[in-house]
Formats: structure tokens, sequence, C-alpha cells
């Protein structure tokens, strides 16, 4: 396997109209409007799998009902910031050395690059390691993960503040 099939992002370079309020304007030349450069990042997946071998004319892109041209197709190179939260409620004692498994081979399968927090979740919500790309930091806080909260977890409001949280950054 190369290094692009491991990774699941593709960056798309295409050629757009500038319709949306929220794009750059275009570039007058001559009296002529020239159609600005915008990225879009997907995910590739051909049964269940990522791919990373696909060309530029393999996607259409529409806007509007106007086709626009893509111009080019690589990997998705930019940092992002990862969140991974963990349900610590004691209802999964005896699931802990799967979720620390889950965890390991999670933290390894994330591009390089990648800020990755660790949080918790159950009773309240608690970093356990916040956002780096010291992967033995967080490998080691994954191997040493136990369960903490008494009561069982509240996911949607670990949602919430996290992407709030992320949203701020």
């Amino acid at each position: 396997m190369n290094h692009n099939q491991t990774l699941t992002s593709v960056a798309l370079v295409l050629v757009a109209g500038c319709t949306a309020a929220t794009r750059q304007p275009a570039v007058e030349v001559q009296g002529q409007s020239e159609p600005s450069v915008e990225f879009a990042y997907v995910s590739v997946l051909r049964d269940g799998q990522p791919v990373g071998d696909v060309a530029a004319d393999e996607f259409i892109v529409e806007e509007d009902g106007q086709r626009r041209q893509v111009i080019r197709v690589g990997p998705a190179l930019i940092p992002m910031q990862v969140a991974i939260l963990v349900d610590d409620s004691q209802v999964l004692r005896t699931a802990m050395a799967h979720i620390r498994m889950g965890l390991n081979e999670l933290i390894d399968r994330l591009p390089n690059g990648q800020q990755i927090a660790l949080r918790t979740f159950g009773d309240q919500m608690q970093t356990v390691v916040d956002y780096t790309d010291d992967r033995v930091r967080l490998k080691e806080a994954a191997t040493e993960f136990v369960v903490f909260s008494a009561t069982s977890g509240f996911m949607l409001n670990a949602l919430v503040n996290t992407a709030l949280d992320l949203q701020g950054r």
C-alpha cells in the first residue's frame, strides 16, 4: 500500500465562478472576470476502503447546475485538529482492553502533522491530553486510560463542547 492510499482525504482544486458571498471576488483582467480557484476536501472510498489513486477527470463538480472544471487532485496535506472523545463511565470497565487497543490503533492511523486531543466524558468532560502532535504522549495516555465516571456518558454534550472549542480555535 502506498502513502497516498493510507489517506482518506483528498484535496480538489477546481475553477469555480464567484457566485457565493463567502468567496473571494473574481480578478478583473482587461474588463473580464477571471474565475477564482477553490478547494474542496473530500473522502474517497471504494468498497469502504480509502482510495488515494484518483484523477481529476474522475470527479464531477457542479455549482448551481453548472459543471466546474477540476484542475488538480491530491492528498489533503493541511494539518487538522482532531479530538478523540472517549466515554469513561463505569459501564465500560469490561471493555478496557478493547478501548485501549482501539485508541492506540486510531492514533497510529491518523496522518502525521495532525493536532490531536484526547478527552473523556461521563459525569463531566476532561481533557486527558490537549491538542498535540506528540504521538508518544497520546499513546501513553491511551494505554493508561481508566474508567472514572460513576454515571453513563453524555456524548451529545461532549460533542457540542468539542465543536465549540474547535470553532474557537
